[in-house]
């Protein structure tokens, strides 16, 4: 009978032992949720303060002075932000461009950042064709925001 009860004893302090084991434990992983709660929090307002940057240097962009006088070699047009800023991201890999609005706010160009002479917008616009970038054409800058 003694040795029945040392069992059950023993039985229930492991049982005890094991529930505060594993109590601790889920604490462990509580507290590990909401850090990782915590960080996602600050990773999606980094995010929210990222796009908001993006979003005004593209303003800023738009906002480039564009001289009456000058040329420019537009090489994309599109009617809404989403496509003029992929569209922007995807030429600033191969050549430095800008976007500019036009005072209507129906366009977006997309151009290259260098403003030229006619003649020299000229050349640029066929050798841009030779590469096989067949959509680029020249204008001037009163043309390209009024």
């Amino acid at each position: 009978m003694n040795q029945l009860n040392t069992k059950q004893m023993d039985s229930q302090f492991n049982n005890m032992h094991s529930k505060a084991h594993y109590s601790t434990k889920v604490d462990g992983i509580l507290r590990i949720k909401k850090i990782l709660q915590s960080e996602i929090r600050m990773l999606k307002f980094g995010l929210m303060r990222l796009n908001f940057t993006s979003s005004k240097v593209i303003q800023k962009n738009t906002s480039t002075a564009i001289s009456d006088g000058n040329y420019y070699v537009v090489v994309q047009a599109c009617r809404n932000e989403k496509n003029a800023k992929a569209s922007l991201n995807k030429w600033n890999k191969d050549v430095e461009v800008q976007l500019v609005k036009n005072d209507r706010n129906n366009w977006l160009f997309v151009i290259l950042k260098e403003s030229f002479t006619m003649t020299e917008a000229s050349r640029m616009v066929d050798k841009m064709k030779q590469s096989g970038r067949a959509d680029a054409w020249w204008t001037t800058g009163r043309k390209l925001i009024h």
